[in-house]
């Protein structure tokens, strides 16, 4: 069963992902490449990302959004063995605390 964690409209949301925690990434191998989409496109957007090489994780800032929508965030790597993985997290936005 899928997560989904709740952000609101306003807020920006760090979101790391440790690649290494499963077993994922053989121990010699590391992240070449890594890319991060939003579905629906267009209203919940990625910025600052990035690639920790030596621990094996990667990194995004997701922010806006539009209340009562739900988005799944996809971060797609590439690896030194030239295989890919992808991972999909679930946000709803809604108003947070009132």
């Amino acid at each position: 069963m899928t997560q989904i964690q709740i952000k609101a409209p306003g807020s920006v949301f760090d979101v790391p992902l440790d690649w290494d925690d499963d077993s994922v990434l053989a121990a010699d191998e590391t992240i070449s490449t890594s890319a991060w989409a939003v579905s629906p496109t267009g209203e919940m957007t990625t910025s600052s990302t990035s690639i920790d090489a030596v621990n094996k994780r990667t990194a995004c800032f997701i922010s806006a959004g539009t209340i009562r929508r739900t988005y799944r965030v996809t971060n797609t790597i590439t690896t030194s063995a030239g295989r890919t993985h992808a991972r999909t997290l679930v946000y709803q936005v809604a108003v947070v605390g009132v």
